[in-house]
């Protein structure tokens, strides 16, 4: 077979008549075990509805975190360089930047 005529594969949402879509992905195992874990604590009978939950919490969590940073830069309580330097040591000192 020539290279011109090798077929490609078209990859395509898999839509329901709901509107969900089917997503296929590979985790490593401590993911699988530790979404396992979550499953078994909130009595959840399926690892793709667990996964669902995990994944709408992770982005409320990040929407609220944002809220929150953007909220600290409007009344200026962001960290400053200095305090970020302070708590941190190794990162500004000269042999870690080597």
């Amino acid at each position: 077979m020539s290279a011109g005529s090798i077929k490609t594969r078209r990859f395509r949402d898999a839509r329901r008549a709901d509107g969900t879509i089917r997503q296929e992905v590979y985790l490593p195992a401590d993911l699988a075990a530790a979404i396992d874990e979550f499953k078994h604590a909130q009595r959840i009978p399926a690892r793709p509805q667990a996964i669902r939950q995990l994944c709408e919490l992770g982005l409320k969590a990040g929407a609220l975190l944002g809220a929150i940073h953007d909220l600290e830069a409007q009344i200026g309580l962001g960290v400053p360089p200095t305090a970020h330097a302070a708590r941190n040591p190794k990162s500004s000192s000269p042999e870690s930047r080597q």
